[in-house]
């Protein structure tokens, strides 16, 4: 069975009809500033209108070809019918998949070649029994696991060719010395992206893989100009696609929510020359109470930018018995919530909280199965581990490994198949009386009122190399804006308990 674009149909006729908008100054500078034809970056702050400005560019000029693009299936989806006809809205992906990608239909998850052990990839290869280094000895399937993981990295990045900086920086805990594990390693994964080059392949290819061949004939888009909304989160495949463009470019987004680093993203707002750059300050999320906390940790940040509440919303900063949403800094905390509510009979939704919600649980959670048979796991997180036994005493050891010990706890207690019982047990955020969130996964989104959980610790004073990492306050500026009425900040009451 062929598989349809994957994360956008082509684009439909959309409900579009051109209203007055009634905008800020702040808006009003950037619509002047667009109507110059230069490439633009708009800082807009937690819940500023971006939407609302990007509506107004297109209503300018509504028979102006454009492209607005997001990175997921649900901003899109949701911003449909918000534009002109003139302006396809649509996600890197799906561009990919029509110009490239439908070549390669047969190979999609779902619809045709099967995920193959790392084992049976290293057959196939005709790999050697085991390499001797000077850290000890790696079996092939440990080999064929790392160079997946580092194709992985490679899909996502903006470089032409597999090097070494693409490994997956876990390996680091095998010991080798990693310019030697490259040389082992690197062959590899070249092999394996010769395989996936392949329409006739045999090994597992997923819609990353066509989005970085596309990105690799240099696209031209058919666009006079591009909206790039949520600019500061980008894969730098997508942000180097949308860089080479001679259309005029409109990056969106909030520096100050630039969390997804560690996955390999880039601000591709950082990196933009030649630019305007213009604010959105004024928020119509929440009022002057949640606002003055989004303000302390932006003054952490170093922003030079500070948010404007929006006065008839009367906001409420502290103490809260129950909340609309509990967001929580990992995985492993949000499992702890969700098993508590369930026990106690209280219907709960994981954001996104749509079918798709607890996905990567589920999926952590077949990797520990597979780690706990002694077979390893291609789990971009735990490629390198071969039993359950050594990530368990891995996560007791490394101070690093703070985010998965509570996962790997709950699963040491309860099992994988209580684990994937209780996401089976999940309801839709429609039919949930609360919602539980780890903060990466609650960006984008809004609560009535919202919980922040415990596991957001700060530094240790007291050690010196514990060092305030600018992620972390990232992470709680994006954590205490999701709240429009009601803000329990929680374990981040204390901003100052972060000063660098």
């Amino acid at each position: 069975m062929a598989l349809s674009a994957p994360a956008v149909a082509a684009p439909q006729p959309s409900a579009y009809s051109p209203t007055h908008l009634q905008l800020t100054d702040e808006q009003e500078a950037i619509m002047s500033a667009y109507h110059t034809g230069s490439t633009l970056v708009v800082e807009a702050l937690a819940g500023t209108g971006k939407t609302t400005t990007l509506k107004a560019i297109a209503a300018a000029k509504p028979r102006r070809p454009g492209i607005y693009l997001a990175f997921n299936k649900s901003i899109v989806l949701e911003a449909r019918g918000k534009f002109p006809d003139a302006v396809e809205v649509t996600t890197a992906h799906s561009l990919a998949y029509r110009a490239i990608g439908h070549r390669y239909a047969n190979r999609l998850p779902g619809n045709g070649t099967p995920r193959i052990s790392a084992q049976r990839m290293a057959s196939m290869m005709k790999l050697r029994p085991g390499v001797l280094t000077s850290g000890g000895m790696l079996n092939p399937a440990l080999l064929v696991r790392l160079a997946q993981a580092t194709v992985t990295r490679y899909s996502k990045s903006a470089d032409e060719h597999i090097q070494a900086h693409h490994l997956p920086s876990h390996a680091a805990h095998l010991g080798h010395d990693m310019n030697e594990l490259a040389t082992m390693v690197l062959p590899i994964a070249d092999r394996i992206w010769a395989d996936l080059r392949e329409p006739t392949g045999r090994f597992y290819f997923t819609h990353d893989h066509y989005l970085k061949l596309w990105s690799l004939t240099r696209p031209r888009l058919a666009a006079d100009y591009i909206m790039f909304d949520e600019a500061q989160d980008a894969d730098p495949v997508i942000a180097s696609i949308v860089g080479a463009q001679s259309a005029q470019r409109i990056y969106v987004g909030d520096q100050n929510q630039a969390i997804y680093g560690w996955r390999g993203a880039v601000n591709a707002m950082g990196k933009v020359q030649d630019a305007i750059r213009l604010p959105l300050t004024k928020s119509f999320r929440f009022g002057p109470a949640i606002a003055e906390t989004a303000n302390e940790w932006l003054g952490l940040l170093g922003s030079p930018l500070r948010v404007v509440g929006h006065d008839p919303i009367q906001s409420v900063v502290g103490p809260l018995e129950a909340a609309r949403a509990i967001l929580c800094r990992t995985n492993g905390t949000a499992l702890g919530w969700v098993l508590a509510f369930q026990e106690r009979g209280v219907p709960v939704a994981l954001a996104p909280g749509d079918r798709n919600a607890g996905k990567d649980i589920s999926a952590f959670a077949w990797a520990a199965k597979s780690l706990m048979n002694g077979e390893g796991t291609d789990h971009p997180d735990l490629a390198s581990f071969t039993t359950w036994t050594e990530l368990t005493r891995f996560v007791d050891e490394e101070e690093d490994a703070a985010d998965l010990k509570r996962l790997v706890g709950i699963i040491n207690r309860i099992g994988v198949s209580g684990v994937i019982d209780a996401i089976k047990r999940l309801v839709t955020e429609d039919r949930a009386a609360v919602t539980v969130s780890t903060a990466h996964k609650a960006k984008g989104l809004e609560w009535d009122s919202v919980k922040v959980a415990d596991d957001f610790t700060p530094p240790d004073p007291d050690d010196p190399k514990d060092q305030v990492d600018p992620a972390d306050l990232m992470l709680a500026y994006v954590t205490v804006t999701r709240a429009k009425r009601q803000l329990d900040a929680g374990s981040l009451s204390d901003p100052m308990a972060w000063k660098p």
